[in-house]
């Protein structure tokens, strides 16, 4: 909806608007008019020419409506996560473990993290940050300004590994901190570390919110707010037994990639909009489910024309049947009927003699 990513303004700041104001992002981030217009009007057009809207949470969901009101049918379908595939290992020996998996982006809250965690004034707890830089071959987290921002912090660093490999990083954090300060579709992270039994301390920053159940499974603060984070960090690190060896209490509104690809769902434009359901084969992805149906619509597609050729030649051989009837109804002579026959032969309906 915004023109910049993740609607951040040239000093990385959230914009924070209920709705996208181009007059505004002129103004603010001196975004130009006549750009920003034909970028508006060509998304109106192509939202307003769906039949549907999906978003992966109801916080999206809310922001499509107000942008695009005459989009009629805006549904969730929230994203399938790839869940544990073992339970969760006790933990050593040593102090809590607070994880960060969101970059060095400002809006993911690396630096307001930071400055968090330094107001605390406390040093019994262990920093696991998951670093995508190297695996991303972008810098990572060890550099001279790392260094300085976490001197005397205790922290280690892991390679933000494949989603398959996400069972092995998420156990080495007791408590997954997400101070994100920019508005969240969805919130990947906080599901998928619900899912492995880590507690969830993280921003009101909109998709998260549908999945933590606040002091149940996590606990949310208000977007920005460094005083209510570092409260709330100050309750946690006051407890820490509770964390370690922590189990899920409400795994919230998490499914499976699993339970997500077995089937989609959706409006069937040839039978006035009516709900279908569409089969999906689970070992495949969405692009070849995609394909396997298209290769199967060609194939049924190619055997309706072939059977349309057919069914004009049959009706034309039925016509010239029922004329032949008709002349043999009124036949008077046997030159009549020979005339008849030689008219069968030619047209194949009777075999010629050798």
């Amino acid at each position: 909806v915004c023109p910049r990513p993740f609607m951040l303004d040239a000093s990385g700041s959230y914009c924070a608007r209920q709705t996208v104001d181009l007059e505004v992002c002129r103004r603010r981030c001196g975004l130009a008019d006549e750009k920003g217009y034909r970028r508006r009007i060509r998304m109106e057009e192509t939202v307003g020419r769906a039949r549907a809207v999906f978003t992966p949470s109801d916080f999206q969901a809310a922001v499509v409506r107000r942008h695009f009101p005459r989009c009629s049918v805006v549904r969730t379908n929230r994203n399938g996560i790839l869940l544990p595939r073992a339970s969760r290992p006790s933990r050593p020996e040593g102090p809590l473990r607070l994880g960060y998996i969101g970059g060095k982006a400002h809006h993911r809250g690396y630096f307001f993290l930071a400055k968090a965690l330094r107001g605390l004034q406390r040093d019994d707890f262990e920093l696991i940050f998951a670093d995508p830089g190297p695996a991303r071959g972008e810098g990572g987290m060890t550099g001279a300004e790392d260094e300085a921002l976490w001197e005397g912090l205790r922290r280690r660093i892991l390679p933000l590994t494949r989603r398959q490999d996400m069972d092995g990083l998420y156990a080495h954090m007791d408590v997954l901190l997400f101070p994100s300060l920019t508005a969240e579709s969805f919130g990947l992270p906080i599901r998928e570390a619900l899912a492995r039994d880590v507690f969830v301390l993280s921003s009101d920053c909109g998709g998260p919110r549908e999945a933590i159940i606040h002091g149940e499974n996590g606990l949310l603060f208000p977007l920005g707010d460094l005083e209510s984070f570092r409260e709330h960090l100050r309750d946690i690190l006051q407890n820490q037994n509770r964390f370690k060896n922590y189990r899920t209490a409400n795994y919230g509104d998490m499914r499976g990639i699993e339970d997500q690809a077995k089937e989609l769902v959706c409006e069937n434009f040839y039978d006035n909009n009516k709900e279908i359901r569409i089969p999906l084969d689970p070992q495949k992805t969405a692009r070849e489910n995609s394909q396997k149906y298209f290769d199967k619509y060609g194939k049924l597609k190619r055997t309706s024309e072939a059977l349309e050729v057919q069914l004009t030649e049959t009706k034309a051989q039925i016509d010239h049947l029922e004329s032949i009837q008709n002349s043999l109804n009124i036949a008077l002579s046997a030159d009549d009927l020979v005339q008849i026959k030689e008219e069968l032969m030619e047209y194949g309906f009777i075999k010629k003699h050798k």
